[in-house]
């Protein structure tokens, strides 16, 4: 993991709140999100749905592209900007075999959710194992730590 992405999580991480950081200010987090579909379904020439039915997690909303997937009921999901509940920290990710942005279209989409304040934190690196500070945490990963239900 680079150094400075490292620095990033670090001081992202929180040891004793493993749902997201109680001093943040959630209506406003969630419009600030919400200001960005517009902006992110520009660039992208797609539409995105905002996930605010999230609980039980290190994150609190997602933006993302979906499509039917391959057996009946299933969604695929195209591209997906999750927001963690620490640190104004984001990453993106995808889920579908059949479809996939163009690579400029995503780094593109990270620029703007950048310029709106939020940090980014690039999936490959979450993939590593958690060595922070919340006991609970131990013996997961970053990413689990800060995107994904707990």
């Amino acid at each position: 993991m680079e150094p400075a992405v490292r620095e990033l999580l670090d001081a992202a991480d929180d040891p004793v709140h493993a749902e997201g950081d109680p001093t943040l200010d959630w209506p406003a987090i969630h419009a600030r999100v919400a200001a960005l579909r517009p902006e992110l379904e520009r660039i992208a020439g797609r539409a995105f749905v905002q996930d605010n039915n999230v609980q039980d997690a290190s994150f609190f909303t997602e933006l993302s592209i979906q499509r039917p997937g391959p057996q009946p009921n299933w969604i695929d999901t195209v591209f997906a900007v999750r927001f963690s509940g620490f640190g104004l920290l984001f990453t993106t990710w995808s889920h579908c075999e059949a479809e996939r942005l163009p690579p400029d279209v995503a780094v593109e989409l990270a620029a703007a959710v950048s310029r709106a304040g939020f940090r980014y934190a690039p999936a490959a690196a979450l993939d590593t194992p958690y060595t922070g500070r919340h006991s609970e945490f131990a013996g997961s990963s970053w990413w689990i730590r800060f995107f994904d239900y707990v």
